[in-house]
């Protein structure tokens, strides 16, 4: 049996893999942080999607959503496939167990 945690977004780590919208999310990058209008931090991390083929299938995410270039919008299907996983502590995240070692 895996064993899943469910955390605040402020509490995720770059290594982590995020489970969202049927993606299996790596981040791979420190977030940007900023404060909202009622004084909370809000997170966004940026990060690589592991099951692309599956997502592909399922249909639920549009696939070019994932090869967007940041602040153009334009796709490239050459990039590696990415998603921002953005929150403040009232989400919370499922993660998979164990995190994986990314530089930043």
């Amino acid at each position: 049996m895996f064993d899943y945690r469910n955390l605040p977004t402020g509490e995720l780590m770059i290594g982590d893999t995020v489970l969202t919208h049927g993606m299996r999310v790596l981040l791979d990058t420190r977030p940007r942080v900023w404060e909202d209008d009622r004084g909370r931090n809000v997170y966004a991390f940026s990060g690589l999607v592991l099951n692309v083929e599956e997502v592909r299938v399922a249909g639920v995410v549009p696939i070019g959503w994932l090869y967007q270039e940041p602040n153009t919008g334009r796709v490239d299907y050459t990039r590696e496939p990415r998603w921002t996983v953005q929150g403040n502590d009232l989400a919370t995240w499922t993660v998979e167990p164990g995190a994986v070692a990314v530089e930043a």
